[in-house]
């Protein structure tokens, strides 16, 4: 049974990693956003361009900012 421990282990780890990662993700896709926001573009540019609703952008950007003002970016 310890290799079936060791193996939900990695499993559950695995998983955690990949919170982290989406979060990375998440917090570079709101930089570029706002970077592209910088430039004059649109909101509704941005989110017809990435296929995403406004409101899915806004939250994206809401997450940056969070990210910058924490020191997590």
């Amino acid at each position: 049974m310890t290799k079936v421990r060791e193996a939900r282990d990695a499993y559950e780890q695995a998983k955690e990693d990949s919170k982290a990662l989406l979060a990375h993700a998440r917090v570079e896709l709101g930089r570029a956003i706002r970077e592209a926001r910088d430039q004059q573009k649109s909101q509704e540019e941005i989110a017809k361009d990435l296929g995403i609703s406004a409101e899915r952008l806004r939250l994206l950007e809401r997450e940056y900012d969070q990210a910058l003002a924490e020191g997590a970016v």
